[in-house]
């Protein structure tokens, strides 16, 4: 019973040390648990520092390689290829080649001011010889082709201007004709490292081989040239201890910090990360600590806590590395992404290329020539076959201005049918009036012009010619054949009705002969009248104005005398004249005139009933800035009309609106009319409609105020009161 009282005893002596060991054995085992944690999450750490900073490095060569394809994407853009082309094709400066230059630099600038982080991009395209051709920035220090932009392609640092430089080869024809070099500021990397500014205890910083530092525009290096040469001279990718390096020594703010270097893909840099340890670690034991967790029990608690703490950072590293490996699948996602972007870009240009070749061979095709003006009215294309037409060779034609190439048009043109100003060549409100011109030849040919307005960014109008040559002929042929035939006409009508008369007069026939006789005397009289009207029409066109009697007529004054002279059919009133109070002052052919206004006066009153009104009026029409307006004389009748169909044809020779024949006339008068009002640089204007009657109006181009035949002035006014009743 003692025996086992002692051996209780014993036990219960025994027991703080049984406890003791237990307690030492199981703080051993912590320990040892503790410490390997500490390693491997050390481990972990460094792995994780050297894959963030191998994947920034990455991220900066992928931005170092889209600089290398910018310059690729500068050095390949279609106006490079124009310019080497037209050089090609023996364009001089003048006629187009700075044109061309200046398309470029319009290009340039483009790019140089919508890239992201513009400020301070530079792009230059160099010849062979080193001559700058366009500049981007002109207005900047001119810069010389260095050696190292000469080659296949390449991109390098300028410390001392502290630039990325890209050079890219211009390939013509299979042969360098130049280089095309790209500067961007060098701190435009730093937008994606991470600065003091950000986080005091992690920096990151871009260094040569040799040890030179590109530092972010305005700031400063925190490091000594010693410790700068320390770190070039470190391995890359090896994870190093600041205090390890003797240029670090006695550093308080860095010696106990972590370096590492990773080359910049593609450019001779490299990528130096600076981290402080208790960044890196976080708030881990240290052995000692750990130690004495071992030793002293009472710290199991505290550091089973710590253990968790250290857990915790643990999970949170790995949720970081699983980030990372995120971010960098995303950034992988992204690149297959523009590259299908990409693809897709070089389809549709393809596509457009292919569309203008298209419409090349379709204008190539043409037998009528087309001018096509860019935004700025300047000459953008000249289709092939505007030279067979004019023998002009169209390759000067290109850059030059509206004003310019209508003076080169008119040198080979005839003095008395030059083309004007291209806008006068736009159809006006109340239809479309042929223009042409004549070349001299030798052969000699007739074109007529056209222009249409475009409403795209790129073409503003597109100017286009035809051949009439052949219909001009035959209608200076017609026109001849109509005057012979009407001029030897005259002599034997003259006849017929001169004898006509006479047996008229004499009298003695029987009533059916003198109705026979009567019928013979009224064809012949309407025989005479259309031959003098074909006489008129013929002389008209052969002059073209020249055997006009130009001098200043007032308007109002004009059409009282013409009223006046005018015989109404006896049972029909006189026409009503409506003008303004201001005298309306015009140069014109006085008798020219009145008889274009007989012509109109006599159709209004043959078709409209007994008992409606004609109305002749003056109208003014206002201009814009210092264009004078128009004058219109309007004869307005309430007859018959005319349908859409007959109006288009009013102009027609021989051509009448009433088939009936119950109403005289010989179909020649509108023709004269025209005739006459376009010699004077006016213009007829025709309002009609069936049942309701017909307006025509003659628009004339009236004097500036102060230039009036008796020496005064006035200010037109668009009211309008009866005169003469």
């Amino acid at each position: 019973m003692f025996l086992r009282g002692d051996r209780f005893q014993a036990a219960l002596v025994r027991l703080p040390v049984i406890v003791a060991v237990a307690f030492a054995l199981y703080s051993m085992l912590l320990f040892a648990y503790s410490l390997h944690s500490w390693q491997r999450m050390k481990r972990d750490s460094h792995a994780f520092l050297v894959v963030d900073s191998q994947r920034r490095a990455a991220a900066l060569g992928d931005y170092v390689e889209d600089l290398r394809n910018e310059a690729a994407v500068h050095a390949d853009i279609f106006e490079i290829k124009a310019f080497l082309a037209n050089r090609d094709l023996g364009m001089s400066p003048r006629y187009g080649l700075d044109a061309s230059r200046q398309a470029i630099e319009d290009r340039f600038r483009f790019h140089a001011n919508n890239r992201h982080g513009s400020e301070g991009s530079r792009i230059i395209y160099f010849d062979h010889d080193g001559k700058v051709l366009a500049d981007s920035n002109p207005e900047a220090p001119p810069q010389a082709l260095s050696p190292e932009a000469r080659g296949e392609g390449s991109i390098w640092v300028d410390f001392d201007r502290s630039l990325m430089i890209a050079s890219e080869p211009v390939l013509h024809k299979n042969v360098i004709n130049g280089w095309v070099v790209t500067e961007t500021p060098a701190s435009l990397m730093y937008r994606n490292l991470i600065g003091p500014g950000t986080d005091a205890s992690q920096r990151e910083l871009l260094l040569s081989a040799s040890g030179r530092l590109i530092t972010a525009e305005g700031g400063r290096s925190f490091l000594t040239e010693p410790q700068l040469a320390a770190i070039a001279a470190a391995d890359s990718g090896i994870l190093t201890f600041a205090g390890d390096l003797r240029a670090f020594h006695g550093d308080p703010n860095l010696e106990s910090a972590l370096l590492l270097k990773s080359p910049v893909p593609g450019l001779q840099l490299s990528l130096v990360t600076i981290v402080g340890t208790e960044r890196a670690y976080g708030h881990l034991a240290s052995p000692a600590t750990l130690m004495v967790a071992a030793v002293v029990p009472i710290l199991l608690l505290v550091g089973a806590l710590r253990l968790d703490r250290m857990r915790r950072d643990a999970l949170r590293l790995e949720a970081e590395i699983a980030l990372a490996e995120r971010e960098r699948a995303f950034a992988e996602q992204r690149s297959r992404e523009l590259a299908t972007e990409i693809s897709r870009r070089q389809e549709v240009e393809a596509s457009l290329v292919e569309r203008s070749e298209q419409l090349r061979a379709i204008f190539s095709l043409s037998p009528d020539g087309f001018v096509s003006f860019d935004g700025a009215k300047r000459v953008q294309y000249v289709s092939p076959a505007l030279a067979g037409m004019t023998g002009i060779d169209p390759g000067p034609l290109f850059g030059l201005s509206e004003t310019a190439f209508v003076a080169r048009i008119n040198r080979i043109c005839a003095a008395n049918a030059q083309l004007t100003a291209l806008a006068s060549l736009q159809g006006g409100a109340d239809g479309e009036r042929r223009h042409f011109i004549e070349i001299a030849g030798p052969p000699p040919r007739v074109l007529e012009l056209g222009l249409r307005v475009a409403k795209g960014v790129t073409v503003s109008q597109i100017l286009w010619f035809r051949d009439v040559t052949r219909e001009s002929e035959v209608d200076r042929m017609k026109s001849e054949f109509l005057a012979t035939a009407a001029h030897e006409l005259r002599t034997p009508m003259a006849s017929v009705l001169g004898f006509s008369e006479v047996l008229l007069s004499r009298g003695g026939l029987s009533e059916e002969q003198g109705e026979f006789l009567e019928v013979i005397h009224r064809n012949a009289n309407l025989m005479a009248t259309i031959i003098d009207e074909l006489l008129d029409l013929a002389r008209i066109e052969a002059r073209r104005g020249k055997d006009f009697k130009i001098e200043t007529l007032d308007l109002g004054d004009l059409l009282n005398g013409v009223v006046a002279a005018f015989k109404a059919p006896a049972d029909r009133s006189v026409p009503y004249v409506l003008s303004d109070a201001e005298r309306r002052w015009v140069t014109a052919d006085r008798s020219k005139l009145t008889q274009a206004i007989l012509n109109v006066l006599s159709n209004a009153y043959k078709y409209s009933a007994v008992g409606t009104p004609v109305e002749i009026a003056l109208t003014h029409e206002s201009g814009q800035g210092g264009d004078p307006g128009r004058i219109g004389i309007r004869i307005r009748d309430q007859g018959m009309g005319m349908t859409p169909e007959q109006l288009g044809r009013v102009f027609e020779r021989f051509y009448r609106a009433d088939t009936s024949g119950r109403i005289p006339g010989t179909g020649l008068g509108m023709s004269i009319v025209k005739e006459i009002v376009e010699l004077h640089g006016g213009r007829v204007g025709i309002e009609s409609q069936p049942g309701k009657g017909t307006t025509v109006t003659f628009w004339l181009t009236p004097l500036p105020v102060g230039e009036t035949g008796d020496g005064t002035c006035g200010t037109p006014d668009a009211s309008e009161r009866e005169l003469v009743t």
